[in-house]
């Protein structure tokens, strides 16, 4: 007992006697329990402490949503936007709606200069047409500009080019001819020949035509421009083409006849063509290569131009490429149009834009 008085530490009563039996088993006991139960009220606290914070916060976040309101914390993600319509000559003025301190408000998407380039991106069905396009294609034409629409989903764009274009009938200066170059239904399509010899004037012009129909038919080709075999197909057909367009003034210039030519035996078809001066320096590693006997390389050389070709080998595009119903200077101020091109749903992989 003697040892316990000594120690300082006070007990209450049942604990006391028990210390005070334990005590000559072990001197140091009520030391250990004194020390067990500071540890026991240490690890309440922390535990009891961590509890009530993480109540309390749960709490306060419960609080705040249910007075609050706003769940999806709209009102500190916004910000003003343009509520002006700032319109030249150029412009493309697109109307939205945004929203803004609990109220929704009025707003203008501006492009002031659209020839820096627009790009616009959505998924099918986002509403890119609905949004975008449809202004675009309204306020451009009541503006005065001439249009080359490639119509994806044909009607749709065709019919608020045109319907758009009959409300500046009035207008003397904004009037401009409407066509439509449809490859699927024949009885409502124009036809144009997009080799017209009168917008040929030089044989680059007949090599720029050949390059455009045969990197688009050859997609692939694009990062293969300068090989061998991807530029002597595009000379063989420059040299049909600008052959076709000397020829009786270019009557038969056009892409069935360029395509027909091109299935002629070799010994028939370089008589001909060889008589046309300008296209002897195209020709001669052809006509070298079939000389020589060289005939794997000549097939190399030509069957890449008429595979290729083949492709649009069909009595309905014969007939819309053939015709001259317009021409393809749609920005021409004397003579300005409206073309809208209809998609071809089963050749649109190398009948589409690239």
């Amino acid at each position: 007992m003697s040892r316990l008085v000594a120690s300082n530490v006070k007990f209450p009563g049942e604990l006391r006697y028990i210390i005070e039996i334990l005590t000559p088993v072990d001197p140091n006991f009520g030391t250990l329990v004194f020390q067990f139960f500071h540890l026991v009220i240490a690890i309440n606290s922390v535990f009891g402490d961590v509890f009530f914070y993480q109540r309390g916060t749960r709490l306060s976040r419960l609080l705040i949503l249910k007075l609050g309101g706003d769940i999806f914390n709209k009102d500190n993600e916004t910000f003003p936007q343009e509520e002006r319509k700032l319109e030249n000559e150029f412009s493309i003025n697109l109307p939205a709606q945004y929203y803004l301190k609990g109220k929704t408000r009025n707003s203008w998407i501006n492009t002031i200069n659209p020839f820096r380039g627009s790009l616009i991106l959505g998924t099918p069905g986002s509403g890119k047409s609905y949004f975008a396009i449809r202004h675009i294609i309204t306020q451009h034409i009541k503006k005065g500009f001439s249009m080359f629409i490639y119509d994806f989903k044909y009607d749709d764009l065709t019919k608020i080019a045109y319907n758009t274009l009959l409300t500046c009938e009035d207008q003397k200066h904004l009037q401009r001819k409407f066509y439509v170059i449809n490859f699927e239904d024949l009885t409502r399509t124009h036809r144009c020949n997009p080799l017209n010899p009168q917008s040929m004037t030089d044989i680059t012009d007949a090599t720029e035509a050949s390059r455009t129909i045969m990197l688009g038919l050859n997609r692939e080709w694009i990062k293969k421009q300068g090989d061998f075999f991807v530029e002597s197909p595009i000379n063989f057909v420059t040299a049909i083409i600008w052959y076709l367009r000397k020829y009786k003034g270019g009557i038969f210039c056009t892409l069935p006849h360029v395509i027909e030519l091109m299935q002629v035996e070799y010994k028939y078809l370089f008589a001909v063509l060889n008589q046309e001066p300008e296209i002897e320096v195209l020709l001669n590693p052809f006509i070298s290569a079939w000389k020589n006997e060289a005939y794997d390389q000549l097939e190399g050389q030509v069957a890449s131009a008429k595979i290729s070709m083949a492709r649009l080998s069909s009595p309905a595009l014969y007939f819309v490429l053939s015709g001259n119903d317009f021409t393809l200077d749609l920005n021409n101020p004397d003579e300005a149009k409206v073309i809208c091109m209809a998609t071809i749903r089963r050749s649109s992989r190398y009948m589409g834009p690239y």
